[in-house]
């Protein structure tokens, strides 16, 4: 059975396409655009809340497949909601930079070092909040503000590194020279998101696996 085409139809919810729609934040001068990333966190809350209203923990796990299927459809799910923000940032990225050439005096320009960034954001909340929901497959609420506090503790992270280290100054901006770095940057990103979600699957689904629904 599908279980990701249960997701997409079943579990889905329409708040997720509201908050795709918020990556047109992105434009907006001075503003902390990894804030845009913190909305695809909200919609997979939202997206695991209503899910338990609907008690589709039980509903899954009677279906003729494993648990670990289930967690695995979820977190494909997430995956490809967060792949959306950011193809929809990359869309914007263009206009993004017509619209503030200065760049952004609060944080990272919109652009390739931006995105790398994006995934190491998701990659932090994801391995947090993923196996502590599944923990229960329940209590959701818990797990969300701890994968908040992970994305808190990774902006202010982030952006210590580039206040802090005059060279990561080289993966702000839209200067060609630095192409090179911003583009390993984004890389590095990609990277650690795709092995991050093994890792947030192999914990979440071997948690999952001890609950009693």
């Amino acid at each position: 059975m599908n279980l990701l085409f249960k997701e997409i139809k079943l579990a889905l919810h329409p708040s997720m396409f509201i908050y795709l729609a918020l990556s047109t934040m992105v434009l907006i001068p001075a503003y902390p655009y990894h804030l845009i990333f913190f909305y695809t966190a909200l919609g997979i809350f939202n997206v695991s809340m209503f899910g338990r209203e609907n008690s589709d923990p039980l509903y899954s796990v009677i279906l003729p497949v494993a648990k670990r299927d289930v967690v695995r459809a979820r977190i494909q799910l997430a995956a490809l909601c967060q792949l959306a923000q950011i193809l929809v940032c990359v869309l914007l990225m263009p206009l993004a930079r017509r619209i503030n050439p200065t760049g952004n005096p609060v944080g990272l320009d919109a652009n390739l070092t931006f995105l790398g960034s994006g995934f190491l954001l998701y990659t932090v909340f994801n391995f947090i909040f993923f196996p502590a929901f599944y923990k229960t497959a329940y209590k959701v609420g818990v797990p969300f503000i701890l994968g908040c506090v992970g994305i808190a503790v990774y902006m202010l992270a982030e952006e210590g590194v580039l206040l802090l280290f005059p060279p990561a100054a080289v993966l702000d901006g839209f200067a060609p020279e630095h192409l090179p770095a911003r583009l390993l940057a984004l890389g590095i990103g990609f990277a650690v998101w795709l092995l991050g979600l093994v890792l947030t699957y192999k914990r979440a689904a071997a948690r999952f696996e001890k609950v009693d629904l």
